[in-house]
């Protein structure tokens, strides 16, 4: 998809919110606020996070970066993006989900739109991405009062006012653009030249570096679906697949997405068919996964509680957009929660 400069003048939601934006900034003001309300910071949500034993662990919030944040938090947008919920869980244990606090209402806000950018991420069918924009349009509003009502008007950053025009954009392009892609060809780039010490030799040695790392990514390109390990024959399932060859993987790329053994996912976007991955399958042309189905017990807004079946079963992949929950923790060898 290509789209020209003049249509995306609200900016990338990516760098409004993540890199460098308004959520590293409000994390910092809201902790402030909390240190002097309840006496807790970073170290307590790293304590809550190691009591519940939620998986994966969290870099964001760790002790380094805390001891080297003053106005933002210190850490890459993309981590930002896989850890707030963490932080959401915390707050609400502390404060319940219906604070009245205004650094907590603020935030709380601020999530629920980071949850819509991780949704979009996934590339939801049309009418979904529709529906989104309406909801947006209302909510960001309501986070830019709530934001005033807790630090005031001269705490407002212009990627405030972008996002207040981003839920438009997002309708009227019907997708939500992201520059982060172009940014790893930066990167990528920055690395090809970065070992040449001789200025004369920054252009020869730069672009055959990065014609090398082009040849690689298409050699084994990202988007490619296959299976990713080692794989061993598995006649037994050529009948119940069917196919004429069926290769068990432990691992494998679905539509650019990584699973493997162990995984904890969600089969569909609306997050209500959870599965844990025991094994990956390719038989023929098609492609699978042996999977423990879960069946939701107690659900709330931030997280749910679900019931692992003991028994494995094939689940066949045709269009299916997976969703992994930001973190998860085993209540017991047959129960699991998820944080979204």
């Amino acid at each position: 998809m290509f789209v020209g400069p003049s249509s995306t003048s609200t900016g990338d939601p990516m760098h409004i919110i993540f890199a460098n934006g308004i959520l590293s900034m409000e994390i910092m003001l809201c902790m402030a606020s909390v240190r002097e309300e309840v006496d807790a910071y970073f170290e307590d949500v790293r304590n809550f996070s190691d009591e519940k034993k939620y998986s994966p662990k969290t870099t964001c919030f760790s002790k380094y970066r805390e001891e080297h944040s003053h106005a933002t938090l210190k850490v890459q947008a993309s981590e930002l993006l896989s850890d707030y919920p963490l932080l959401r869980a915390y707050l609400v244990t502390v404060y319940g989900v219906n604070a009245t606090e205004p650094h907590i209402v603020s935030i709380l806000l601020l999530f629920e739109i980071c949850d819509f950018i991780r949704l979009l991420l996934k590339h939801p069918p049309q009418c979904e991405v529709q529906e989104i924009s309406h909801k947006l349009q209302g909510l960001c509003k309501k986070y830019i009062e709530a934001f005033v009502s807790a630090y005031g008007r001269d705490m407002v950053r212009f990627k405030h006012h972008q996002l207040l025009h981003f839920p438009k954009q997002l309708g009227k392009q019907g997708v939500m653009l992201s520059c982060w892609v172009t940014e790893r060809k930066n990167k990528a780039a920055k690395l090809g030249m970065q070992h040449t010490l001789n200025p004369v030799h920054i252009e020869s040695a730069g672009i055959a570096r990065l014609t090398n790392d082009q040849v690689r990514m298409l050699e084994t390109p990202g988007w490619l679906t296959t299976l990713t390990a080692s794989t061993t024959p598995f006649p037994e399932l050529c009948a119940s697949f069917p196919a004429t060859r069926v290769d068990l993987s432990p691992s494998m790329r679905w539509n650019g997405m990584s699973l493997m053994n162990k995984d904890v996912t969600f089969l569909d976007l609306a997050q209500t068919y959870l599965v844990i991955v025991v094994a990956c399958l390719r038989g023929d042309q098609s492609y699978a996964i042996i999977v423990k189905c879960c069946r939701r017990l107690t659900a709330s807004a931030i997280a749910s509680t679900w019931e692992i079946d003991p028994d494995a079963k094939i689940y066949r992949l045709v269009n299916d957009r997976l969703f992994k929950p930001a973190f998860y923790r085993y209540v017991d060898a047959a129960h699991i929660e998820v944080l979204y």
